[in-house]
């Protein structure tokens, strides 16, 4: 998956790493990706977070809140792994690229992962600062619309091309099939029953 990461989510991630290591933590979750996202305030993700009004020092003060206190003694060495969400929040962000018609996963698709993943520690943050995943969505796509669909055609038919083509021969086949029975498909049949 991470082949189509953006050079700034693949930042994000190790950012993620290095704030998880800082805390102590022996994981990554959706706070360290949030912590990792807004470290960065070039990534679009921060861009967008910031014209809603969020700062690094808003998420910092307000993940205190809800992430536990680790000793030191206790600070992992070696890989340290995602949680479920944390591994959530990445298959989201392929999610809302492919919903936006996008081709990578960059940031904004990061941070509209993590508002949509409700339970994680950085969505209830986010939630908490007033943060909305229609409003965000709506700002990344100001920043970064989606292609027309004739750009995202490569040679040979585009997927989605290629399925609504199949579904009108469907409904042609179905018309026609109305007709040699006599039955006009563009009829109203609700306004003929009593």
């Amino acid at each position: 998956m991470f082949e189509r990461f953006s050079d700034g989510s693949r930042k994000v991630v190790v950012h993620a790493q290095e704030e998880a290591r800082a805390l102590h933590h022996s994981w990554i979750g959706t706070e360290h990706l949030l912590l990792g996202l807004v470290g960065d305030h070039r990534s679009m993700g921060a861009i967008v977070l910031g014209s809603m009004g969020v700062t690094e020092d808003q998420v910092r003060d307000r993940l205190r809140h809800y992430m536990p206190t680790v000793e030191e003694k206790d600070a992992p060495s070696g890989h340290i792994p995602f949680t479920p969400r944390g591994k959530r929040v990445l298959e989201l962000g392929l999610r809302e690229a492919l919903q936006l018609g996008h081709d990578f996963i960059g940031t904004e698709h990061l941070l509209l992962a993590l508002i949509r993943e409700e339970d994680g520690l950085a969505g209830q943050t986010l939630r908490d600062l007033g943060v909305r995943l229609d409003a965000a969505r709506e700002q990344v796509i100001i920043r970064h619309p989606p292609p027309p669909l004739e750009s995202t055609l490569e040679p040979g038919p585009h997927p989605l091309v290629a399925a609504v083509e199949s579904l009108r021969a469907e409904v042609a086949r179905l018309r026609d099939l109305l007709r040699r029975h006599d039955i006009d498909p563009d009829e109203d049949s609700s306004a003929s029953t009593p």
